[in-house]
């Protein structure tokens, strides 16, 4: 039995969507139905991509694993160690309208455009020493909460254009993400090399069941910073700690997971927590807030 995507991205047109992924992008298509209006895509890190039409009325019946649905709106990035190649090969494939920009710790974002609001962003982080990545992690509260002064209530609810998060959804997931990923942390912390057994997460039941869209942000602006304070203590008490790993899987996923440093899953949050600040003062400029 063929293996199915865990991952999709819902789109108005499947031939544009295709169009724009494989011929523009550079994913590899894999197998096209027409018919059920999907397509396998294999995207540049690897991962096998649902293409899923209006036709489609249940995307998850179509996907295996976590089934992660990427909506409408949201950014796909990719790491890239050579930015100004990437632009020539983009150049190349019709798609001139490309920006540049750089984060306030020095990561470079190339980025460009797609079909139902998708941004593709091509990422060169900025070098950076353990240290570095402590500190970035460290500091990722006190950034949240500078973003977010001066707000009030109402400003919560503002967001980059109708249908996108507003600021009050994205630190509710923020929380969230700190929640699942500290275990995880921790798991290859105590026991390296242990299996891991990941949370289901699901990114449209659980925000509408927590009540994202309404919800003060207090509860989890604080969880935030605590969750970080305890991991910032653990990550001292264990010398050595940043090459150990733990085995990541879903309940139905691969069964030998993936493996997964204290390293790379700290560095992920701090930059996780960055780009969604920077979300925000995105949000906030358009908004002149």
């Amino acid at each position: 039995m063929a293996k199915r995507p865990e991952i999709a991205l819902k789109v108005s047109n499947l031939d544009a969507g295709i169009d724009f992924f494989v011929n523009r992008i550079g994913f590899a298509l894999q197998e096209h139905q027409p018919d059920r209006d999907v397509a396998d895509v294999r995207d540049l890190d690897g991962d096998l991509i649902l293409l899923a039409g209006p036709k489609v009325e249940n995307v998850k019946e179509h996907l295996a694993g976590a089934a992660f649905v990427i909506q409408p709106g949201e950014a796909i990035r990719f790491a890239e160690d050579n930015l100004e190649a990437r632009r020539a090969t983009l150049l190349e494939r019709g798609l001139s309208d490309l920006h540049f920009e750089e984060t306030a710790s020095g990561d470079r974002i190339l980025s460009v455009q797609g079909p139902d609001g998708y941004t593709v962003a091509f990422v060169a982080r900025a070098q950076r020493s353990q240290d570095d990545v402590l500190r970035m992690y460290a500091q990722g509260p006190k950034d949240l909460q500078a973003v977010l002064e001066g707000l009030s209530e109402a400003d919560y609810d503002l967001a980059r254009s109708p249908g996108q998060w507003s600021i009050r959804q994205i630190v509710h997931h923020l929380a969230e993400g700190e929640m699942l990923f500290a275990p995880m942390i921790k798991s290859a912390l105590a026991q390296p090399g242990s299996v891991y057994i990941r949370n289901q997460y699901n990114q449209e039941i659980w925000p509408e069941i927590f009540k994202y869209a309404s919800r003060p942000v207090d509860s989890s602006v604080a969880l935030v910073t605590a969750i970080r304070a305890h991991l910032v203590e653990l990550l001292q008490c264990v010398p050595d700690n940043w090459e150990q790993y733990a085995m990541m899987r879903t309940i139905d996923g691969d069964p030998e997971g993936r493996k997964v440093t204290v390293g790379g899953l700290v560095g992920g949050m701090a930059q996780h927590m960055e780009e969604h600040c920077e979300e925000i003062r995105t949000i906030r400029k358009l908004h002149r807030r």
